[in-house]
């Protein structure tokens, strides 16, 4: 049987790689504390795909997506929902005062903080209550509620809608995206973030950073976000990446406790004290010339 593409509809996909699902649970335990066994019920593997049209990669089945219970529990992990996001300040740029702006998924609610103080109407939805609540208690204006839902209750058309890293964790992308424009004006924009698969944090690693179901279920790239102008009343504005940072990330701190832990010689110890400054200036120097761990797209609706 062919497998559609989330995006286009199409059955142009291919098969690219299996997934044992022993590890996956195995390592969202070992990494995250989390139990996702309940996700992957009766199921030894799941599959990845690839829309040959857009490049978007998606895994399958559907079945395996993450539900309130999954984001409940990431929530209480201190680093899930940050604070000060390269893409907040980035998207901000692009808000004026007075104008109507629509967070999708808006977690506890900083963006829509920014936005407020750039004299905008924010509003935001999100179906984790904890979340909603969070951002209730900051006097910020945000309902419990999935896009589909919103669009039924109003019928209000705002200047800017928004979703962070949201579309990655969706099973039925292109559903959102028409559902998002339902909401925005002729000329309005849509501003997307999602996880930069081309990145050195995320490419060909898919258990970085819970890049795997039942977190992640599609994984995008510039490709695939530039080509959601094939399929969808959009003009593509912006398409920008955060610089890569090393500095404190695990990928480099992993790297000299290695080197720390090693045979004690006098060259190990010459290394590791005095090298490690110069290496670890050197990388971060670098990594800000490199694509990170995001990609924001900046989308102008049309007729």
């Amino acid at each position: 049987m062919r497998i559609v593409s989330p995006i286009t509809g199409s059955d142009n996909t291919e098969k690219i790689q299996d997934f044992d699902t022993g590890r996956i649970i195995s390592d969202y335990k070992n990494n995250y504390g989390l139990d996702v066994s309940s996700y992957f019920s009766g199921l030894g593997k799941i599959e990845l795909f690839r829309c040959c049209d857009t490049g978007y990669r998606f895994f399958m089945p559907l079945t395996t997506a993450g539900d309130e219970s999954l984001y409940q529990q990431l929530q209480q992990l201190p680093w899930y929902y940050q604070r000060d996001k390269w893409e907040h300040h980035q998207a901000s740029s692009y808000i004026g005062q007075k104008q109507a702006v629509l967070e999708i998924g808006c977690g506890s609610g900083e963006f829509l903080e920014l936005a407020q103080n750039k004299g905008a109407i924010p509003l935001g939805i999100e179906f984790n209550p904890g979340a909603v609540q969070a951002c209730q208690k900051k006097g910020l204006n945000v309902c419990l509620q999935t896009i589909e839902e919103h669009g039924q209750k109003d019928d209000k058309v705002y200047d800017v809608v928004c979703a962070f890293q949201v579309l990655e964790h969706l099973t039925k992308p292109a559903s959102f995206i028409k559902e998002a424009l339902s909401l925005l004006k002729t000329g309005g924009l849509l501003i997307l973030s999602v996880p930069n698969n081309e990145s050195l944090i995320y490419k060909n690693h898919f258990d970085a950073g819970l890049n795997l179901p039942p977190h992640h279920m599609g994984l995008w790239d510039s490709a695939s976000l530039i080509s959601l102008q094939k399929y969808f009343p959009l003009r593509l504005e912006a398409l920008q990446w955060d610089p890569l940072s090393l500095g404190g990330t695990p990928m480099l701190n992993e790297y000299f406790y290695k080197a720390s832990t090693a045979p004690v010689s006098m060259i190990n110890k010459i290394y590791y004290r005095a090298a490690r400054p110069l290496i670890e200036r050197g990388l971060c120097d670098l990594s800000v010339y490199l694509p990170g761990h995001s990609l924001l797209a900046v989308y102008i609706k049309i007729k």
